[in-house]
């Protein structure tokens, strides 16, 4: 199984809509990537408010390819724009196994 991490680091003054980005930009996500494999998505927020992050999104795919056909995917770029309907928070990626 490998997991995408999609990081949004907490800075002060940073917009993040947290309703907005659990339902529609999840949806979203899951409109796009689940044709090519994904397994499940979640968002997370922090307990602590001096948590380093202000959400974390976990993607979940069976295979390293499945990302790589998301990326491919030319409606995968509508995922990169959302972003900036909820926050203004660059996130960072991470894959893992």
């Amino acid at each position: 199984m490998i997991r995408i991490f999609v990081l949004f680091e907490r800075k002060k003054g940073a917009r993040f809509d947290r309703h907005y980005c659990r339902t529609a930009h999840l949806a979203a996500i899951r409109a796009v990537c689940e044709p090519h494999g994904l397994v499940d998505v979640e968002c997370l927020f922090p307990i602590a408010e001096n948590d380093p992050y202000e959400a974390i999104i976990v993607l979940r795919y069976p295979r390293p390819d499945c990302l790589e056909a998301v990326l491919a995917d030319p409606e995968s770029r509508r995922l990169f724009a959302d972003v900036a309907r909820f926050t203004d928070i660059l996130p960072r990626l991470s894959r893992m196994a």
